[in-house]
C-alpha cells in the first residue's frame, strides 16, 4: 500500500498533484466558465505600480516560514531563479509576483498554472469558524481575460483517502470549497471584479462533483484595499457560512452548504480515525487549459493579516 500522508499538515506536492491532476480532468467546466468572460477594454490605471522589496525574506518552495504570527509554507519557484522573486516577506508585508515561470515542483509542466503564494497550517474542524483579515494592494496592470481563474485567496479542506478496488490508496477530490478571485468582466465598469466562489458536495469524493458556484459578482477596482472572510465547513452539510467584506463592505454572506461529505465518510486507516480540516492560503494561484503567454505578471502586496479559530 502506498504511503499514507499526514492530512494534518497536507500542503505537501503528493497533495496538491491529485488536486492539480483533477482540475485537468475538468477543463470543459472551466471553459464554460472562460466563455462568460469577454474582453474588457482595459481600465485607467487607478494606482501607480508599487516596487517589489529590494531586501527583505525570499520564500523558498517549501519552506516553512513565520509571518503574521503564523507558520506558512512557500509554495513558489521564486521565478526560476530570476529577479524579482515569487515570494518575499517584507516586515509585516509579504509581496507576491507570479509569472509565467511561476510555479510549483509539482504543477503540470505544460505551463498552464502559475502560482507565488503560502499556504497556511492552522486547521479549522468542522463547525468552527475560520477568518481572515488582511490588507492588500493590487498595482494597475492588464486584467488577463484568457485566465479561466486567478485566486488571491483561498480554503482548502485537508483531503482524506479511501482504498480502491485494487488496494491502493487514493486521495479523495475535491477542488478549494472558498476562493476569492479576479476575473475581467465588460460588464464591469472598471473591467475586471471581485469573485466569491463557494464549493460543496455530498458525494464520496470519488469524482470530483462540486459544482462551480459563484457566489458574488462586484465590480473591482485596483488599489489599496482591506479584506476580511469568514468560513465555517459543515463537510457537505446545510450549515456552513460564507462572509465577505471588502473594504467594509458585505460582499456575500450566506449560511450555506460548505465542503465535502467525503471527509465524514473517511474510513480509518490501520485503525487509526482520518484527519482533516480547513485552511488558509494566500497569494496568487491562476491558470487556463493551455500555456499561459509569456507577458503574464500578477502581482499583489499583502499586509497586517490575521487568521483566527472559534
Amino acid at each position: 500500500m502506498p504511503v499514507i500522508y499526514d492530512t494534518a499538515l497536507d500542503c505537501t506536492p503528493a497533495i496538491i498533484a491529485d488536486l492539480a491532476a483533477e482540475l485537468s480532468r475538468h477543463s470543459g467546466a472551466m471553459a464554460a466558465l472562460a466563455e462568460r468572460l469577454t474582453t474588457p477594454s482595459e481600465p485607467e490605471p487607478a494606482l501607480v505600480t508599487p516596487a517589489a522589496p529590494t531586501g527583505g525574506k525570499v520564500v523558498a518552495m517549501d519552506e516553512t516560514v513565520t509571518v503574521w504570527g503564523q507558520k506558512w509554507v512557500g509554495h513558489t519557484s521564486n521565478n526560476g531563479g530570476a529577479t524579482p522573486r515569487g515570494v518575499v516577506i517584507d516586515g509585516s508585508s509579504v509581496y507576491f509576483r507570479a509569472t509565467a515561470r511561476e510555479h510549483a515542483k509539482w504543477d503540470p509542466s505544460n505551463g498552464r498554472l502559475v502560482r507565488a503564494e503560502l499556504c497556511g497550517t492552522v486547521r479549522a474542524g468542522k463547525g468552527q469558524t475560520l477568518t481572515a483579515e488582511f490588507d492588500f494592494t493590487i498595482p494597475s496592470g492588464p486584467t488577463y481575460p484568457y485566465l479561466v481563474w486567478r485566486s488571491l485567496y483561498q480554503i482548502h479542506q485537508a483531503d482524506t483517502y479511501y482504498v480502491d478496488a485494487a488496494g491502493n490508496l487514493v486521495a479523495h477530490r475535491g477542488t478549494p470549497p472558498l476562493a476569492i478571485e479576479l476575473a475581467a468582466d465588460a460588464s464591469s465598469p472598471t473591467g475586471e471584479v471581485l469573485l466569491v466562489r463557494g464549493e460543496t458536495s455530498t458525494g464520496d469524493g470519488k469524482a470530483l462533483t462540486a459544482p462551480l458556484r459563484v457566489l458574488a459578482k462586484v465590480p473591482f477596482a485596483r488599489g489599496a484595499h482591506h479584506l476580511k472572510v469568514d468560513y465555517i465547513d459543515d463537510h457537505g452539510g446545510p450549515d456552513g457560512l460564507i462572509r465577505v467584506a471588502l473594504d467594509g463592505v458585505s460582499v456575500v454572506d450566506k449560511r450555506i452548504a460548505t465542503g465535502y461529505a467525503y471527509v465524514d465518510q473517511a474510513p480509518p486507516i490501520n485503525g487509526v480515525a482520518q484527519r482533516s480540516g480547513s485552511y488558509p492560503k494566500i497569494g496568487w494561484y491562476a491558470g487556463r487549459d493551455t500555456t499561459v503567454p509569456a507577458d503574464l505578471v500578477l502581482e499583489m502586496t499583502v499586509s497586517n493579516l490575521s487568521i483566527s479559530i472559534k
